[in-house]
């Protein structure tokens, strides 16, 4: 029997207002039947296509969230992180794409809300705010781009899996991830494994150790999760294993901080149990996992006393790394301090994190802006306590503390956005255990209350917000989180079917994803030959250097770093008018660069102008005013310029600093005579003459004046 023509007439004139589903709940008609009238009905090819495209999406989170730890590419200078980027914005943008076209194949998009989203858009606005306020908004650039990707993800999440029940294929991916990297690492530590490039091993594909113990801290909840939930046996033995490799091979990092914080998750996780079972909203079945743990405890104990050489007793170095806090904590005020060649890891870091403090007391409301706190802090490496480890060869790029640099770069109005969405994130959790739902969903949430917990923790002592997969990790399990929350509250989604707007969001998304894949490409091929640039540099083998950077250039202008390689090798080649060119550039685009300022400093005085390498120097002097060598330059060209008394200033004080360079001691000599202070000239020139023994110089004026005292008499 076919469709009346009154029902026809409703169905188009209520279409798109409404969507088909809606259309045949009020009209009482088949999907297929409303298709049909509308003419958008294609028998078994539509249906089929939408559940392709959403097995893609599916499978395509598990499939990212389970390879983004091992990608790598050994032949670039960063060889974990900048792929590791490329890979989770590029998949999260394409499944991104997918999610779209699944949308205006399927003539509608359910959206779900979550209250996590307001403080990530706000942030992602106030992350526009550094292009405007940064001395270099070019390196706001990748971080700008790398939190709407995180954002991106969050809301892919949050729509992919809103009507799934069972989480446990996403969670296994996380924890084989896991599971995969802990083995790389122990293999790394026991048998020196070496075919992974590693600049702190064992770092398994991550490069650097603690950068590795991070994405531990992330994993290490869901084996927990899975061991007490599961009731089979093969699984739960699975599981004790998984953990107890982990946590292996966290302890062979050393890192403190991810110890810190996988204690913190233990303790969380454990809270949250006993509150379970208090409450009767949980049953803990103590018999089938007390064997197993065991199992897992003793290998823990015996491989911790295990290293390449074979048995110690050292048990991972956990002694050495709670004697050095002890140290920090009790020592007497000037031990560590006077000791300039040794300095330790935590009182370094104290150092950064007060100086840092200063950068967000100078910039509180919007910060120095994004990426550019390793172009500020040079000039903050002294204004409350004294960074030891700052100079032209280590100048940190992080403050090893998230909060700390967010707040810098972001200013406080940053920060309190970011601990706005941490707050949502713990709360919703909260909500969710402490809600009157019970099962093994509870387990779900404890597991990833704990990890979000040490992660956050974590971020306190290093900067795993700075990396590529802890956020990316963080945005999976916050997605989660949002589709938890989401059911409890019997929420309806909202529906997008305007198709215009459905494929006006498949083609932004679209071009986001190819400019992504661009932009990531051309990363990647620049530091390709970054790398390439500095083994030049190292060999001296100036020609290729300065090709090697030209090439590096051609894919990414914007990245001026790699200026002073072209710089140094030009002046190398005696091109020395080209090599300027170079430097002012490099200190246009990062005014605080040490090196760039002190070559570019050195050429100006080689070819005569004295006037602009004073400038260069008294630059130096700001970030370093403790360093003798600054001062004596910035003399010497004020010397030249006529300055006698400016000259007279700044010798004086790096007399003050080094009173042991017969350099110094000889400008200075000079100066004295130009200000006619011949006891202090005096003076200088024996010292120069004491330093340097039979030094002709120091001895003729030393000469001179005893003459002209001779004839005075």
């Amino acid at each position: 029997m076919g469709i009346p023509k009154k029902k026809r007439q409703l169905i188009k004139r209520n279409y798109p207002k409404c969507s088909v589903d809606e259309i045949a709940a009020n009209t009482g008609l088949s999907v297929q039947d409303i298709q049909k009238v509308l003419g958008i009905y294609q028998p078994g090819r539509g249906t089929s296509l939408s559940k392709i495209l959403s097995t893609v999406l599916e499978w395509g989170i598990v499939g990212s969230v389970f390879l983004a730890p091992f990608i790598m590419l050994p032949w670039l200078r960063d060889a974990s992180n900048l792929p590791q980027n490329a890979f989770v914005q590029i998949a999260t943008l394409f499944l991104a794409s997918v999610w779209a076209f699944k949308g205006v194949i399927d003539k509608k998009l359910e959206f779900i809300s979550s209250p996590l989203i307001w403080p990530l858009i706000c942030f992602l606005v106030w992350c526009l705010s550094s292009f405007f306020v940064a001395d270099n908004p070019f390196e706001a650039v990748p971080v700008f781009l790398q939190v709407l990707a995180m954002g991106v993800c969050f809301i892919l999440v949050l729509n992919t899996y809103y009507k799934k029940e069972n989480f446990d294929r996403l969670i296994l991916a996380v924890l084989l991830a896991g599971a995969g990297i802990a083995v790389i690492g122990i293999l790394q530590y026991l048998f020196e494994f070496s075919m992974i490039p590693q600049a702190r091993p064992p770092a398994a594909t991550f490069s650097n150790r603690n950068m590795a113990s991070q994405f531990m801290v992330l994993v290490f909840p869901f084996g927990m999760y899975l061991f007490l939930k599961t009731e089979k046996k093969s699984i739960g033995w699975s599981a004790a294993i998984i953990s107890g490799l982990i946590l292996v091979y966290v302890v062979y990092t050393k890192s403190l901080a991810a110890w810190i914080s996988i204690a913190a998750e233990l303790t969380v996780l454990l809270s949250i149990l006993f509150y379970l079972v208090f409450r009767k909203k949980w049953h803990f079945q103590i018999k089938s996992k007390i064997f197993p743990l065991l199992v897992m405890m003793i290998v823990f104990l015996l491989m911790i006393n295990v290293d390449s050489g074979g048995m110690n007793l050292k048990f991972g170095g956990v002694s050495e790394q709670v004697k050095s806090v002890r140290k920090f904590v009790a020592e007497d005020a000037q031990k560590d301090v006077e000791d300039k060649t040794k300095v330790s890891t935590i009182q370094w870091r104290w150092s950064v994190w007060l100086n840092s403090a200063a950068m967000v007391k100078d910039n509180p409301i919007f910060g120095v802006g994004a990426g550019n706190y390793k172009i500020e802090y040079p000039l903050y490496n002294q204004k409350v306590v004294k960074d030891q480890q700052f100079k032209i060869e280590t100048q940190p790029a992080h403050a090893h503390n998230d909060y700390i640099q967010a707040a810098a770069e972001y200013g406080i109005t940053g920060l309190v956005i970011i601990f706005w969405a941490v707050g949502v994130f713990l709360y919703s959790l909260v909500i969710l255990i402490k809600s009157g739902s019970s099962g093994k969903n509870l387990l779900l949430y404890a597991a990833i209350l704990s990890a979000g917990f040490g992660i956050l923790l974590n971020a306190g002592f290093s900067f795993p917000f700075n990396r590529a997969i802890p956020p990316y990790y963080m945005m999976i399990l916050s997605g989660l989180t949002g589709v938890l929350f989401f059911k409890p509250g019997k929420n309806v989604p909202q529906k997008i079917t305007n198709q215009g707007l459905l494929n006006f969001m498949a083609i932004i998304l679209s071009l986001l994803l190819v400019y992504y894949i661009y932009f990531n490409y051309s990363m990647i091929r620049f530091d390709q030959y970054y790398g390439r640039t500095i083994t030049c540099y190292n060999q001296g083998r100036w020609e290729q250097c300065m090709r090697e950077a030209d090439q590096a250039l051609k894919y990414n202008p914007r990245r001026k770093e790699i200026l002073f390689y072209k710089g140094y090798a030009g002046n190398e080649l005696g091109r020395i008018e080209e090599s300027m060119k170079y430097y002012e550039e490099l200190i246009n685009y990062f005014p605080n660069n040490l090196n760039g300022l002190i070559n570019l400093g050195l050429a100006y005085e080689k070819l005569g102008k004295h006037d602009k390498a004073l400038v260069m120097f008294e630059k130096l002097i700001r970030i370093m005013p403790d360093h003798a060598g600054y001062y004596s330059d910035a003399g010497h060209n004020a010397m030249k310029m006529g300055k006698s008394d400016l000259s007279y200033d700044y010798l004086k004080k790096a007399i003050a600093l080094n009173a042991f360079s017969e350099i110094i001691q000889f400008n200075f000599g000079v100066a004295c005579v130009q200000e006619k202070r011949f006891d202090e000239a005096k003076q200088a020139f024996q010292k120069a003459v004491d330093l340097k023994p039979g030094w002709e110089m120091p001895l003729q004026y030393l000469r001179l004046m005893e003459e002209q005292h001779s004839r005075k008499e």
